[in-house]
Parts: C-alpha cells; sequence; structure tokens
C-alpha cells in the first residue's frame, strides 16, 4: 500500500520530556526565545509537572518540540502531502508547510500562551456521549459553558466558566456519559477568550503569511486553505472558535491523505483517531520516523509498517 501522509500536530497537553537535538533550527529558537525571557531548555528539565504544565510554558514548549520533530522528519526524507493541527498545533502546522518563519510562530505562541494564561475558566472532555447530546446539555447552562473541540463521535470537550463545567459535567455523567477535567488554565476556544483574542491579531498582522506548498486543513472550519491571507483571517478568529478536529480529519482524507503522522510530543491525536477512525492509518513520531530510516526509497512507493497497539 502507498503512503500518502498528512503530518497532523497536537495541542496544548503531551509535554515534551527528551533534550532536543543540537541542530541549527534549535539553536535559533532557543536564541529566540531567551530574548523573551524564556530558558526553554530548564524549562523542558523542570521537575516542577504543574510549573511546566503553565500555558504560558506549555505553548512554547510544545511549539518547538513539533518544530524539531517535523525537521527530523523532512531530514529523513519523509515528505507531507497535507497538514493540520490541533489548536495550538495549527502554528506549527503552518510553518511546516512554509506558511510562517519559525521565528514568528515562535513569537505569536509566546503572546498567545501569555495571555490565554490569564482568563479564568477551564475544559472538560464528556466522553461517552456524542456531540449533539453535549451541545444539548451545553445549552442548559445558558452559554456559560459551550463545544470547544469536536475530537470525535463520542470525545467532546466543553469550555466555560469553572462552575457551570461542574454543573454540565454532574448532567453529562447522569446521562450516561464521564467527564474528566483537562489540565489547562483557561477556557480555551469559548467566547470568554475574547479579549484575549482581540489583543493577539496585533502580533499575528504583524507576521508574514506565505501561500502554504501543500494544503492546510483548518480545524477552525474544516476546509483545504492554499492561501495564507485566508490562513491568517483563520487564525485571527482561532481562540474563540472550536476546534472541529473531525471535519479536519474529514477534510485530510478530501485531500487523498492515507496516512496521519502525529509530530510532536506523545500520541494524543493518533489514540483518538485509532479508537474511532477507520479510514485513515496513524502513525507516532518515533513510528514514522523507524519507518522513514528503514526504507531507503520514496516513502510514497513503500509498504507501511502495521499499526501498533493503542498506548492511550
Amino acid at each position: 500500500m502507498s503512503l500518502v501522509p498528512a503530518w497532523i500536530f497536537p495541542g496544548q497537553g503531551t509535554l515534551p520530556s527528551l533534550p532536543w537535538p543540537d541542530t541549527a533550527l534549535a539553536r535559533r529558537l532557543i536564541a529566540a526565545a531567551r530574548e523573551s525571557r524564556l530558558d526553554l531548555p530548564a524549562l523542558l528539565c523542570e521537575s516542577d509537572a504543574p510549573a511546566r504544565s503553565r500555558t504560558r510554558i506549555a505553548q512554547p514548549l510544545i511549539l518547538v518540540d513539533c518544530l524539531l520533530k517535523a525537521d527530523d522528519l523532512r531530514q529523513a526524507g519523509l515528505a507531507c502531502h497535507a497538514v493540520a493541527g490541533h489548536s495550538l498545533g495549527e502554528y506549527p502546522a503552518l510553518v511546516a508547510c512554509g506558511v510562517l518563519d519559525p521565528l514568528d510562530a515562535l513569537r505569536i505562541v509566546i503572546h498567545r500562551g501569555s495571555l490565554m494564561d490569564d482568563v479564568a475558566g477551564g475544559m472538560m472532555a464528556i466522553i461517552k456521549l456524542d456531540t449533539a447530546a453535549v451541545e444539548e446539555l451545553c445549552r442548559r447552562s445558558e452559554r456559560r459553558v459551550v463545544v470547544a473541540n469536536r475530537n470525535s463521535p463520542k470525545q467532546t470537550v466543553i469550555s466555560g466558566e469553572s462552575d457551570a463545567l461542574s454543573e454540565v459535567a454532574a448532567w453529562a455523567t447522569s446521562a450516561g456519559g464521564r467527564a474528566i477535567r483537562l489540565a489547562v488554565s483557561g477556557p480555551f476556544h469559548s467566547p470568554l477568550m475574547s479579549d484575549a483574542e482581540r489583543r493577539l491579531r496585533t502580533t499575528i498582522q504583524s507576521c508574514r503569511f506565505e501561500d502554504p506548498v501543500v494544503p492546510v486543513v483548518s480545524s477552525v472550519t474544516g476546509e483545504s486553505v492554499r492561501s495564507g491571507k485566508r490562513l491568517r483571517e483563520l487564525m485571527m478568529s482561532q481562540m474563540t472558535s472550536s476546534v472541529e478536529w473531525m471535519s479536519a480529519l474529514q477534510g485530510l482524507r478530501s485531500e487523498g491523505v492515507t496516512h496521519a503522522v502525529e509530530v510532536g510530543p506523545g500520541a494524543v491525536l493518533a489514540g483518538i483517531g485509532r479508537r474511532n477512525e477507520a479510514e485513515l492509518t496513524y502513525l507516532s513520531y518515533e513510528e514514522a520516523k523507524e519507518w522513514a530510516n528503514s526504507n531507503a526509497e520514496s516513502p510514497s512507493s513503500q509498504a507501511v509498517p502495521e499499526e501498533s497497539e493503542e498506548r492511550l
């Protein structure tokens, strides 16, 4: 079977834990972060997990990890046919396809993480209930909670005021679902992020957005985008828009993609996909790197490895 890979980039979740390679790109990113008073290598080794998980720290760490892994896969000869990113992951996706310069992406994400860290509220994953049922529960909350991520038919993330989240979680449990509070510091992808989104727009507007060299499937709309101008518009509304991950996966399939390679720390997106998606094969970064290193010919004409067992 031929491999037509997309690179998919995770959002704020699993943090990187291994030292980064000493590459030219790594040195550029680390030096730029230090100008913003972020010592990323020291933070990468920080033993205080809650401190590393703070949004203003976690987002730059995850971005840099994604960028370095993408660079590594490219050096190994594994190209991508399309890209998509989940929330924060849209920034390394835009770098991977030539839309954003890596240093511009880092500058935006440092500002983004700082702004998002200052908004009160939270997020919660609701599993075992379909999205329509979760949407109905959110309507009962009088818009104090909204659907933030449509990740799969049975995993929906809600976002909003903390007390309202607890109320919706109780309703969801009574309806046969399960609610899991996410380890994030704010109500991301909800109207509560409006002021932060407005303030981030100035930084986004100051950066150059080129047309992508491969299609970008937006997780805001699920559309395949080939215009840097359109991508800038989407990113300026991203913080208050829901993450339409199921639609993004459909967009990747429409581009002829057969395999989705998760480029970043962990394998959260691969885990979700393997549980819910029959049409795409999912590979972690490690699996993709191993496969690329073991095949001398072009990845688009080679057989691919069997999927590994579920690890999430």
